[in-house]
Order: C-alpha cells, then structure tokens, then sequence
C-alpha cells in the first residue's frame, strides 16, 4: 500500500525527526482573526484549504475505483457538533444533517466531500476505509493521511502543485 502524509506544512521546515520547526501557523478555524506571518487569517483562508485538502482525498478516492467507504472509529464530539451548529453557515453545512455519520456507515462518493467537511470542521471524528485497499484519517492539526494500493505520479504531481498554504 502506498501512503501518504498530506499536510499544508512546508516539508523543508522539519527536522531530523520529521517533526514540523516552522514558523507557527493556524490550526483550527477559531484561528480566523489572528496573526500568522504578519497577516490576519481570514476564515475564507482556512475553507480554501480545507478544500484543498478534500480535493486531494477525492482525487486519490477517484483513483481507486472503489464504490464506497465506511466510516470507523467513529467519535461524535456533541459540544462541539452543537457549537458548529449554532454558529451557522460557512461552517455548518445542513446537508450534514443527512449524513449516517455512525460506526461502518457507508459513504457513497457523492457524500465523501460533506463527511469529510464534518471531520475537518470537527462536527465528529472517523477514518474513512475499504478494508486493505484504501483509507483516509484526518489527524489533529491538519495532517491527513491516506493510504491506496494504487499509484498515479499525475495525480501526486497535481496535489504536489497546490501553492503553499495549501498541499
């Protein structure tokens, strides 16, 4: 299986360990407003990534050509889901109320990119899995990782390319 570490973290700011060195940066929406690098990060900033981030998820899904993915290891964090919730849109989305977001429910491609939104925004926590072939968990921080048994330099090339603060 091939696996990958995705992360809006500049690789060459890391040490001997692996662990990131750089300069501080944002890792949650509740973020939005403060400084980093001299700039206020807006909470549009941190959706553009967010969406670049599942850009990244779905293409390498798209690759493997599975019909579906479970959800495992399912946590719902109800403060926080009552939180995102109250704050509305942009970061409550109601289609997540659509969403069996519970134990080895089954993800269609069409709704990978809302539950994937639902992780990230912390609305609950699963990975996402088929069996020994695929799997997307998304760590604390904005580190996600994935892992495929298939592989395509264009696809890796194309989520390479993301500016920074972005892949």
């Amino acid at each position: 299986m091939f696996e990958y570490m995705i992360t809006k973290y500049d690789q060459s700011q890391r040490d001997e360990t692996g662990r990131y060195v750089g300069p501080s940066s944002w890792t949650c929406y509740s973020d939005a407003g403060k400084k980093f690098d001299g700039k206020t990060l807006t909470l549009k900033e941190c959706l553009l990534v967010e969406e670049k981030y599942i850009d990244a998820a779905i293409k390498l899904f798209d690759l493997s050509k599975l019909p579906y993915l479970r959800l495992t290891r399912v946590k719902f964090h109800e403060a926080i889901k009552n939180e995102v919730r109250s704050q509305g849109e942009p970061l409550y989305d109601p289609e997540f109320e659509l969403i069996d977001f519970s134990e080895d429910a089954k993800i269609l491609p069409e709704n990978l990119r809302i539950v994937l939104k639902m992780i990230f925004r912390g609305y609950g926590w699963a990975s996402l899995e088929w069996k020994n072939k695929f799997y997307v968990h998304i760590g604390w921080d904005f580190y996600m990782y994935i892992g495929i048994t298939s592989e395509d330099q264009n696809i890796l090339n194309d989520i390479r390319s993301v500016p920074r603060q972005g892949l």
